[in-house]
Order: C-alpha cells, then structure tokens, then sequence
C-alpha cells in the first residue's frame, strides 16, 4: 500500500510541475547557480517525478549517490526538500519545460 501511495504522490507532483511549467508568466530569473552536468540530470528527472531508486538505475549510480546530489542542489537552490525543489527549478527555468506524455 506504501508504494502505491508514494507512486500516487510522485504522478499528482509531476502533473503539477508539468502544469505549472507550461502557465504564462512562469519566467524569473535564476541568478547565478550553476550545476554540474550529473546535477543537472539528478535534477531533471527528480522534477520528473522519479524516485531515487528510479533515478539512480536510469543515470548507472548508486541510490546514496543520488541523494548526495539531491543534498547538494538543495542546498545551492536554498530550498528545504524535493518538492520545494522541483517548483523553483521549474519557476525559474532551471529544467526544460515537461513533455506531455
């Protein structure tokens, strides 16, 4: 039941991300944060909706790998957990805009 629910989750916050990300008038600056190319990838798919887990086999690294990176860009966007996360990189254009499926 567990893993239903966090599935459900994952789907309803990707849907808002996808939806969020094609509204008008989403466009603010970024400032100056910059990633690195693994980042960017962790990034892009944590606003995907993926899990660590799911996260880790797409990129070949290890779960705690990706929570290091997940730590890091938390850090560098000063937001407090992956749903804060996946709004600011989608609010100021830190991810390509969602593809519907």
């Amino acid at each position: 039941m567990r893993h239903r629910r966090s599935t459900a989750k994952r789907r309803v916050l990707s849907l808002f991300i996808e939806r969020l990300s094609r509204s008008p008038g989403r466009i603010f600056p970024a400032g100056r944060v910059t990633f690195t190319d693994r980042e960017r990838e962790v990034l892009e798919l944590l606003v995907g909706g993926r899990s660590n887990k799911e996260i880790g086999a797409t990129l070949g690294i290890e779960e705690r790998t990706v929570k290091a990176h997940e730590a890091k860009l938390l850090r560098k966007n000063g937001v407090q957990n992956r749903v804060a996360l996946s709004i600011h990189a989608v609010t100021h254009s830190l991810v390509p805009p969602q593809k519907e499926n």
